[in-house]
């Protein structure tokens, strides 16, 4: 798996923190309050998440691979 792969448009940087980041809990629309929006940010930070722990399992991100992380856990547990 590699969480930089994208179908079209990907930016040659990482986003930044939003400035007016809304922090709390997503949420389904209501009358009051709109849904959720995660945002560039949010997307970056998962795929970067998942990424790190499958370079720490001993892996190189493969966008045709989506057992990495998978390989990635068993392999810290094992010690690999």
């Amino acid at each position: 798996m590699e969480p930089r792969a994208y179908e079209s448009d990907a930016a040659g940087t990482p986003p930044v923190f939003p400035q007016t980041a809304s922090l709390g809990y997503p949420n389904t629309a209501t009358t009051t309050i709109s849904a959720t929006q995660p945002g560039a940010w949010w997307f970056y930070m998962i795929g970067e998440e998942v990424r790190n722990a499958i370079i720490a399992g001993g892996l190189t991100p493969n966008p045709y691979d989506s057992t990495q992380l998978f390989q990635a856990i068993n392999n810290l547990r094992a010690g690999v």
